[in-house]
């Protein structure tokens, strides 16, 4: 089994970052008064894509975006 290391944030060592990910959803489709429709999940499914490599992640510390490459291991 493959081991984990954590990674943090190198300017502000926080541990907590977003990202945007491309996930399937499973529900009804609604149409509203005004005419608007749209979906309506109630069972998230698979997740198919992400913009990590993309874009790289938004660190929650220090609000800005970084590559994931130049996150730090967790000592």
């Amino acid at each position: 089994m493959a081991e984990t290391t954590e990674l943090a944030c190198p300017e502000c060592g926080g541990l907590s970052f977003n990202w945007i990910v491309r996930q399937v959803q499973r529900g009804p489709m609604l149409e509203f008064s005004n005419g608007h429709r749209n979906g309506e999940g109630y069972e998230m499914g698979e997740i198919v894509d992400s913009d990590i490599y993309k874009e790289g992640v938004f660190c929650e510390g220090c609000d800005k975006m970084m590559d994931v490459e130049d996150l730090v291991a967790v000592e």
